[in-house]
């Protein structure tokens, strides 16, 4: 049978129509679970960052837990290209506050003169860990 158009192929043939629509399903089903995966995946590696830089910017303190190299490399490998160095650029930024406005008491405590840049730069830090 020979078909002058392919859509007349198509209507006229409901098992092409079937398969059709299974492939398409198909490949959009799988580019959703892709994207699902992808998010997942930066959660997990955002979530440490996220919560060490909450809880610095509500008390910063020289005394803190900063999470490790690794986690930081893991985060910035699942940031778009486009974040990465903005990223970068923020961190140093709040590591440069933090040097800035460091000293040491009488009794040789570590504290901060202002906290306000440190405040500052660590607002942002945050928008480039907002969970997806």
């Amino acid at each position: 049978m020979f078909f002058k158009s392919i859509e007349q192929a198509i209507i006229s043939n409901p098992v092409l129509i079937s398969l059709l629509t299974f492939f398409i399903g198909l490949a959009a089903g799988h580019w959703l679970a892709l994207g699902r995966d992808k998010r997942v995946e930066f959660n997990s590696a955002a979530r440490p960052i996220r919560a060490w830089l909450i809880s610095l910017a509500s008390n910063p303190t020289p005394h803190y837990t900063r999470p490790t190299e690794i986690e930081f490399d893991i985060f910035i490998q699942k940031l778009p290209f486009w974040k990465r160095e903005g990223f970068r650029a923020a961190c140093e930024e709040q590591d440069s506050a933090r040097e800035q406005q460091g000293f040491r008491d009488s009794a040789g405590g570590a504290s901060y003169k202002d906290r306000k840049p440190i405040i500052n730069a660590i607002h942002k830090c945050l928008p480039y860990t907002l969970l997806q």
